[in-house]
């Protein structure tokens, strides 16, 4: 995980940190840039869905998208290090949670 100084962090990052930590979980969705009129299968206004979790001291990560008609709860154990990146990674790119 490649270091990120507290001055180089989006106030986006440092609220999804601190409610993946609080929380032990959070959900991030891919905002749609498609427009009003799309809906996607699942009904969802989003593209892609990331679930993280904390538990057992373990890390977790489910990934699904809105081709998904009914999206699986397949987690997948990650590292503490690739969870705290993934979330980092996500929010900067706006991902809502």
């Amino acid at each position: 995980m490649s270091a990120i100084l507290p001055s180089e962090q989006t106030e986006q990052q440092v609220v999804a940190l601190g409610k993946f930590l609080d929380e032990r979980r959070l959900c991030l969705s891919q905002p749609c840039d498609c427009g009003g009129h799309i809906r996607h299968h699942n009904g969802g206004n989003y593209h892609q869905l990331v679930k993280l979790a904390l538990d057992a001291g373990k890390a977790w990560i489910s990934r699904t998208n809105t081709s998904d008609y009914s999206p699986p709860e397949n987690y997948q154990e990650i590292s503490f290090a690739e969870a705290l990146e993934e979330v980092f990674r996500l929010a900067a790119r706006g991902y809502r949670f």
